[in-house]
């Protein structure tokens, strides 16, 4: 269509042109004195003037696209080098994620040998000192991570960031943390190294630290209300079995925390353990009481039972009068007639203790259950019967073993 638009235009200029020259009868004199003294028809001169200028127009245009070709020549390589970098450093993302990272190693290596510009080549460094960690090339991988082109502010952080996820997965966690400090330096909000830093600290132990942490990731929607729950207070159970190490440190922690985790079950577990440990039974007691009557929980109610060794006559009557009026309402709990086992075996109550384990075998069959009533039934030098339920828990033990497998 374009070729005919310029085919007519050319043809009426043509035509223009000749009825021009028709009309047009003058002439044009050139004199240059002395020399000489030319006389032409004006339509002659015009035709000249269009010719000479359209030589001039080309061979200029000659020029210029020969002196510009070398420039030209170096643009296009340099246009087919950043398209082959940008097609290598493509195709190592594609093998990465499909985890071919061999192969994304060598073609991110391929994307920073063409790539020219700084910020790319930093981009490239860091996927294949990524792939080359995850095949175990640690050399390279360091290699990678001390290109000069990882020094730049643009992409320093990125490079914290990949230095701090690889050092967390080696299991380096004090290195991680130190480098998570410099990359929140840079961005002290950073949600994924929140998270580094959580997971951080909590293979390091450190417990107290963990709850601000929980916070400001609930605080950004990184983790649900009911997940940080659930990690602020195992945080502080394992803070608590950790780092409180006498009773006045217990009653200032404990008091420090929110009315509604006193009825924790995990808490309560740690905590009565603890008061177990420093001979303060009673309190032990109380705290599992309240607990259990707030909610109900059966591994909380074998805690109950707990020291089996060193608990006062006078405490252990009364949680076997606690324990028998929770049986009321829990009659088919294992784990309850399991403490009431225990505790009537401390007090010697060899019937009532035997009794109990039974029914708790009754109810659920239990290798832990086994052990106790045939370590009764041996004080009681019934051994025949009680080699048979070691024989039952040791029976008990492998299935629970072959269905882990």
């Amino acid at each position: 269509m374009r070729a005919l638009f310029w085919t007519l235009t050319l043809f009426a200029l043509a035509v223009a042109f000749a009825l021009l020259a028709k009309v047009n009868t003058g002439t044009a004199m050139i004199h240059i004195p002395h020399y000489f003294n030319i006389e032409i028809p004006l339509n002659a001169l015009v035709v000249l003037i269009i010719i000479a200028f359209s030589l001039v127009y080309f061979l200029i245009r000659a020029i210029v696209t020969t002196v510009a070709l070398p420039t030209k020549v170096k643009k296009f390589h340099a246009e087919r080098k950043q398209a082959e970098a940008n097609t290598a450093m493509q195709d190592a993302l594609v093998a990465y994620f499909e985890g071919r990272h061999s192969r994304a190693e060598r073609l991110a290596s391929k994307a920073l040998t063409l790539e020219t510009k700084n910020k790319a080549r930093a981009i490239s460094a860091l996927v294949a000192a990524a792939a080359s960690d995850t095949i175990k090339n640690f050399g390279k991988r360091d290699e990678y991570l001390a290109r000069s082109e990882l020094a730049m502010e643009d992409t320093q952080l990125a490079k914290l960031m990949t230095i701090a996820t690889l050092q967390v997965k080696a299991h380096q966690y004090a290195e991680a943390l130190e480098t998570i400090g410099n990359a929140q330096k840079i961005a002290p909000k950073l949600t994924s190294a929140l998270r580094l830093e959580l997971t951080a600290r909590q293979k390091l132990g450190h417990h107290a630290q963990i709850p601000p942490l929980i916070e400001q990731l609930e605080k950004s929607e990184a983790i649900n209300q009911p997940q940080a729950e659930r990690m602020r207070r195992h945080a502080l159970a394992n803070q608590l079995a950790d780092e409180i190490r006498d009773a006045s440190q217990f009653k200032r922690f404990w008091n420090k925390l929110d009315s509604s985790l006193h009825t924790d079950p995990r808490l309560v577990s740690v905590a009565s353990k603890k008061l177990n440990e420093w001979d303060d039974h009673e309190q032990a007691g109380d705290l599992v009481t309240k607990a259990l009557e707030t909610q109900w929980d059966a591994q909380l109610a074998l805690a109950y039972a707990q020291p089996l060794e060193g608990m006062p006559n006078k405490e252990c009557l009364r949680r076997i009068q606690q324990a028998e009026k929770w049986l009321q309402q829990h009659p088919g709990d294992a784990s309850l007639l399991l403490t009431l086992g225990r505790l009537c075996k401390q007090q010697q109550l060899w019937g009532k203790s035997k009794s109990y384990l039974e029914a708790s075998l009754a109810v659920a069959d239990s290798a832990v259950t086994h052990i106790e009533l045939a370590r009764l039934l041996t004080q009681l030098e019934e051994h025949e019967e009680a080699r048979l339920h070691f024989e039952a828990a040791a029976s008990a033990v492998e299935e629970a073993l072959a269905e882990e497998s």
